[in-house]
């Protein structure tokens, strides 16, 4: 390959902010997801992983000497509450798979990095599932970035 080939590489990275947020102020750190999600950020750091990276990838790319990049935030819904079939399905099918790795990505990180019992993660987690399938229809309009 010669050098003007190698300028030419188009290259695609993705990457999820694990912050939710929501635009409309519905959404703040007093909810018990909010606290979770925290405390996942927290543990996560302990281990020498940052979770916020996605809003910066564009500059990182840039510093280590790309050219003409594109960086993009996508918002996406999590929740049945957005208008319209696309971001309500969107929406839905992010609360599942939020809902389903809940216990999967808490218990190890929180028990060994955080130093919480079992039932102290399962209450936790409870509060977290009984708010994300009561609120997400509209209490709360929670969103993230991609």
């Amino acid at each position: 390959m010669t050098m003007s080939m190698l300028r030419m590489i188009l290259s695609s990275h993705g990457d999820v902010t694990t912050k939710f947020y929501s635009v409309d102020g519905t959404f703040t750190d007093e909810h018990a997801t909010a606290r979770w999600m925290d405390s996942f950020s927290a543990a996560c750091l302990a281990m020498g992983r940052d979770t916020t990276v996605a809003p910066r990838l564009g500059a990182m790319l840039e510093d280590a000497g790309f050219e003409n990049t594109h960086s993009e935030c996508i918002k996406t819904p999590l929740g049945p509450w957005a208008r319209g079939g696309h971001f309500r399905e969107l929406g839905m099918m992010n609360l599942v798979l939020t809902l389903d790795g809940l216990e999967a990505l808490s218990l190890k990180l929180f028990s060994e990095l955080l130093k919480r019992t079992e039932t102290e993660i399962m209450a936790e987690l409870a509060a977290v599932r009984t708010e994300l399938t009561t609120c997400s229809g509209g209490a709360f309009h929670a969103m993230f970035d991609m």
